[in-house]
């Protein structure tokens, strides 16, 4: 009984990977940068390691751009004040 589980909750993260990776392939991002790509998979609820592995990237680097791109956006991209 536990090793069926097992075996449909890795399915259904196979599952989960492919349909994340025609979602940037339908898009327009399939020749985006690095963020657009990785707030839209973090959107659809995959975890940074997985969005590291889909991307060809390290999970350390997804992390800070998406950082970034979260940090940047809510400035309005307006820059400080010295």
């Amino acid at each position: 009984m536990a090793e069926e589980v097992r075996d449909q909750e890795q399915w259904l993260a196979v599952i989960a990977r492919s349909l994340a990776y025609l979602c940037i392939h339908a898009t327009d991002l399939r020749d985006a940068e690095l963020a657009p790509k990785a707030l839209l998979l973090e959107s659809v609820g995959l975890t940074r390691r997985d969005i590291a592995a889909l991307l060809n990237t390290t999970e350390e680097s997804v992390r800070v751009t998406v950082h970034v791109a979260k940090r940047g956006r809510k400035r309005g991209g307006r820059k400080r004040k010295k």
